[in-house]
């Protein structure tokens, strides 16, 4: 058998779940969902990480809650700007083809 020929074949279906099938034959079934939980994964981390600085915004006009502005100065609002971009970024991969 040549080294570099595959010994199984994957096949991945439209939602997600892929199967690898022995090429010889015998049996070696495998089936596996890893891609769809690492998915949910990104999904709710990247949600987890960007809702608090949206959540923050509103309430900063609260009187008594202290404002992003008040906290990190008006340059330093890249610093919450782009977590919450990233957290979006990381949500957006999550939720592709879903």
């Amino acid at each position: 058998m040549n080294p570099i020929r595959p010994r199984a074949r994957i096949h991945v279906e439209s939602n997600g779940l892929w199967h690898a099938r022995s090429v010889a034959g015998r049996g070696c079934n495998v089936t596996g969902n890893g891609m769809a939980s690492l998915k949910q994964v990104l999904r709710f981390s990247g949600l987890a990480v960007a809702v608090p600085v949206f959540v923050w915004v509103p309430l900063g006009l609260i009187p008594g809650v202290s404002s992003i502005i008040d906290v990190f100065g008006i340059d330093g609002l890249k610093l919450p700007a782009g977590i919450a971009i990233g957290g979006l970024l990381l949500a957006a991969v999550g939720f592709e083809e879903f």
